[in-house]
């Protein structure tokens, strides 16, 4: 993870948006809400996005942690309604994303400096031993 592109929302995907059962039972009105990501991301990301998600700094009212689930490029929000992501989610998957991508950049900047130090230790130390062995006689 030494070069980090930052991962955005594309859009909703529309046409995989789950049906709700509408049993009359509490919660039969919800439905699976997917999100179409730039491209796919890392484990770490994965990790970062779904913390950011469940642990938010300033939740709604309506924040429910644990509905979250990302799959390749897309992430899904379980248990809601589109009109409960325009009012509710939608500013808390932003701020998530962006935790998540903040991080990620920070983890491949660290990952990134610590091989440069790693190259440059490997450097100094094959320069010593071509110089010991040039000057090194067996004859």
């Amino acid at each position: 993870m030494s070069e980090f592109e930052p991962i955005r929302i594309t859009r909703i995907i529309e046409e995989s948006i789950t049906k709700p059962r509408n049993d009359g039972k509490a919660g039969s009105n919800l439905y699976d809400v997917p999100f179409r990501l730039s491209h796919n991301p890392s484990k770490e990301w994965i990790d970062f996005f779904t913390q950011a998600w469940d642990t938010p700094a300033n939740p709604s009212l309506a924040h429910r942690p644990g509905i979250c689930g990302i799959s390749g490029e897309t992430i899904w929000l379980a248990g809601t309604t589109v009109e409960e992501v325009e009012r509710f989610h939608k500013d808390t998957l932003m701020l998530a994303l962006a935790d998540a991508n903040q991080k990620c950049m920070a983890l491949a900047s660290r990952q990134s400096a610590e091989e440069d130090r790693r190259r440059k230790q490997y450097e100094v130390h094959d320069a010593n031993v071509h110089d010991v062995a040039k000057n090194m006689k067996f004859e």
